[in-house]
């Protein structure tokens, strides 16, 4: 089971042992009036979960590693 924390001055994101992302994002409250911002800011995130999730499935021994591979 992998379990990975990555942290920036803003957010903090993890792999739990379920395969879901759980998501905590500290963003200033002007982001609340503007949806472009709050967008952005979301995507960003999504984002690199998407990688994380990609890192996982291709480390040698991980839970996403295909069998005889």
């Amino acid at each position: 089971m992998l379990e990975e924390n990555f942290t920036s001055t803003t957010y903090k994101y993890a792999l739990d042992y379920e395969g879901f992302i759980t998501v905590v994002y500290d963003l200033p409250g002007d982001y609340v009036d503007n949806a472009r911002k709050l967008r952005e800011a979301i995507l960003y995130v999504v984002e690199g979960a998407r990688r994380v999730l990609e890192r996982t499935r291709e480390e040698p021994g991980g839970e996403g590693e295909k069998p005889g591979g």
